[in-house]
């Protein structure tokens, strides 16, 4: 529609400015959007022009969109002599089975959409530039899963194990999206982000007496959970009586008669049992040994 101001054609070329020289008419648009190209195609416009009751114009018109070539026709356009190619990227948020990932709330992560534009005055290949490129993304961090980047095959698609789980790099990692350089025509880029639930691993405490060569009868196996590479701490109940036994050391491993890891710390309480494995072949387990308590007596 014409600009504010403009009351005849006049007017309206004059202000006109597309291209590089002001007074040039804008010929046509750059449309995308697939549901508004198909609804332009199939309404075409009427025009009529009346003037003291005789008709001076009277024509159907349609809309020229998209003119295509062989490189990419189903992303490019023509506007004043200028070609503009689309380049695409989509990342894809998943679980391990390749399902998509939800957030906490239950919502499903959206797709990440982006497209990168060249352009060109002639059209042909090699001439197309842009200054952009897809840069580093930030993930969406979710509180009990670590993020990998899937395995694709030739084609694009997740590669899945045996088991039906999404294959990984094996790397965690916190951000994607960054390609390396590339020119127009170049394929669009599809990425998959696989969320894992991080590892609980398991860890346990017991308790010896050397002196009776026993776990100490009452004291229960103390248990904790916690993530892969997170410190292990135990928290003793109160109601563990120690007070007829010295504290003698802690010791890694299941077997009481193992002793050649021992643990730094003079008591109990200052001991550090350092952090759960990445990948341990089972649950962990500490030993806590004990003597028997002795005080000195007299002869009666």
């Amino acid at each position: 529609m014409p600009g504010d101001g403009i009351r005849n054609y006049k007017q309206d070329r004059q202000a006109a400015s597309y291209g590089d020289q002001p007074g040039n008419w804008l010929g046509g648009y750059s449309i995308q959007s697939t549901a508004v190209r198909e609804y332009m195609d199939s309404h075409p416009w009427h025009a009529k022009v009346v003037s003291q009751g005789q008709t001076k114009y009277d024509a159907d018109w349609g809309y020229w969109i998209d003119i295509k070539n062989d490189l990419k026709p189903v992303s490019r356009a023509y506007v004043d002599s200028t070609y503009y190619g689309f380049v695409n990227q989509v990342i894809h948020f998943v679980n391990e089975q390749g399902q998509a990932m939800t957030q906490p709330s239950g919502e499903k992560i959206p797709d990440v959409k982006r497209q990168v534009v060249f352009t060109s005055k002639t059209g042909k290949a090699g001439s197309y530039h842009t200054d952009e490129q897809f840069n580093v993304l930030n993930l969406p961090v979710l509180d009990g899963y670590t993020a990998y980047q899937g395995v694709q095959s030739a084609d694009g698609q997740l590669t899945m194990t045996s088991e039906g789980q999404v294959q990984t790099t094996g790397t965690a990692i916190h951000q994607a999206g960054q390609e390396a350089p590339f020119d127009f025509p170049n394929a669009d880029f599809i990425e998959y982000v696989v969320y894992k639930p991080v590892a609980q691993e398991n860890a346990h405490l017991r308790f010896y007496d050397d002196t009776d060569h026993r776990f100490i009868p009452g004291l229960s196996d103390l248990s904790v959970s916690g993530k892969s590479d997170k410190p292990i701490a135990f928290t003793i109940p109160t109601s563990y009586d120690f007070s007829k036994y010295d504290y003698a050391g802690i010791y890694v491993g299941d077997d009481p008669a193992n002793k050649d890891q021992w643990l730094d710390g003079t008591v109990l309480s200052e001991v550090s049992f350092g952090n759960f494995d990445t990948a341990p072949a089972g649950d962990q387990y500490f030993i806590a040994h004990f003597t028997h308590r002795t005080a000195p007596v007299s002869e009666q």
